[in-house]
C-alpha cells in the first residue's frame, strides 16, 4: 500500500483512536506499532478473530478481562542472559500465567470460536512455574519466609537482635535523660543514635555518627549497643544473600521455561490485540 493511500486512510489517527481501547501498555504499544495487512487472508483472519472474541463477550455477563496480564518479554530476557530479576517482576510472571489460564478457559472452544482457539489452545499450563513463585513470594512482592528455611531462620534472628538492642538503648535512655535533648531515637547510617548537647558527650562511650548544622548536638550510638548494631548489620548482609539466592533460583527457572513463556505472552498479545478491535468496532456501531 502506498503511502499516499495510507495518508488518505488517516492510518496512524485510526490506530491512536483504537490504542485508547486496548487493555494494556503493551496492546497499546503493538496497535500504534500495526501495520496494513498485505495479504487478503491475514485481514480475513484477523477480522475472524475479532468477529469471534466480540460475540464472546456480548454473551458474557460481565467483560473479558486482561488485568494481570503484564509486559514481560523485557523480564524474560533477562533471565535468559542468566541475570537476576526483583520479586516484584516474578510476580508479574507468575500473574500473567495465571490470567493466560483463565482467559484460555473461557475463550477456548474450536466450534463457536475456530480462529481464536487455533491459537489460544497453544497456551501451555506453566501452573507450577506461577506456584513455585507466589508461594515463595508474597502479593506485596515481600519474599516469603516460606521460600526458605535459612531465610526464616536469619530473619527470626535479626528481630531478636533489634529488639535487643531496642530495650538496651531505652535503658540507656531512662538512666540518662538529664543529658539527652530528647527521648527520640534517631536514625543515622542505619544505625540508632541519640542527641546529646554537645558540652555532655564526653560523659558517654560510644560512637559519633553526626552532628547538628550548628554543631551544638551530637549524634552518637552508646557503647553498650554497638557490638549488637554490627551483628545486626551482619545478619541483614545475610539475609539479603539469601534472597538474593532465591531470586537467581527463580530466575533460572524462568531462563529454563523463557522460550514458553515467551510464546505464552505473544499469544496473550494476539487476544488483546483482537479483543481491543472489537471493542473499538462496536464503539463505532460497526458490523
Amino acid at each position: 500500500i502506498s503511502d499516499e493511500s495510507i495518508d488518505l486512510l488517516e492510518w496512524d489517527t485510526l490506530k491512536t483512536h483504537l490504542s485508547s481501547f486496548a487493555s494494556t501498555k503493551m496492546g497499546e504499544r503493538s496497535i500504534l506499532g500495526f501495520e496494513i495487512p498485505s495479504e487478503f487472508e491475514v485481514s480475513k483472519r484477523l477480522l475472524n478473530e475479532t468477529i469471534e472474541i466480540n460475540d464472546l463477550e456480548n454473551q458474557l455477563d460481565k467483560s473479558i478481562s486482561f488485568t494481570g496480564v503484564f509486559d514481560i518479554t523485557r523480564h524474560i530476557e533477562i533471565c535468559s542472559k542468566r541475570g537476576v530479576i526483583g520479586s516484584s517482576e516474578l510476580l508479574e510472571i507468575a500473574e500473567t500465567i495465571s490470567m493466560a489460564r483463565k482467559l484460555k478457559k473461557i475463550l477456548l472452544d474450536f466450534e463457536k470460536r475456530p480462529f481464536i482457539s487455533s491459537f489460544t489452545k497453544n497456551l501451555n499450563d506453566n501452573s507450577n512455574i506461577e506456584k513455585i513463585l507466589k508461594n515463595g513470594i508474597e502479593s506485596n512482592g515481600r519474599i516469603s519466609d516460606r521460600a526458605s528455611n535459612k531465610l526464616a531462620d536469619l530473619r527470626r534472628e535479626l528481630l531478636s537482635k533489634k529488639l535487643e538492642r531496642k530495650i538496651l538503648i531505652d535503658q540507656f535512655i531512662q538512666r540518662n535523660l538529664s543529658f539527652i535533648q530528647d527521648t527520640t531515637i534517631g536514625d543515622r547510617f542505619g544505625r540508632p543514635v541519640l542527641a546529646v548537647k554537645v558540652q555532655f558527650v564526653e560523659k558517654f562511650k560510644g560512637i559519633i555518627h553526626d552532628s547538628s548544622s550548628s554543631g551544638n548536638t551530637i549524634y552518637f550510638e552508646p557503647e553498650t549497643v554497638v557490638s549488637k548494631g554490627n551483628k545486626i548489620a551482619s545478619l541483614e548482609a545475610m539475609v539479603t544473600g539469601e534472597e538474593f539466592k532465591l531470586l537467581q533460583k527463580w530466575s533460572n527457572i524462568i531462563s529454563d521455561n523463557s522460550e514458553n513463556l515467551i510464546a505464552m505472552s505473544g499469544i496473550l498479545l494476539r487476544l488483546e490485540n483482537a479483543l481491543t478491535r472489537a471493542r473499538y468496532s462496536k464503539w463505532i456501531g460497526g458490523k
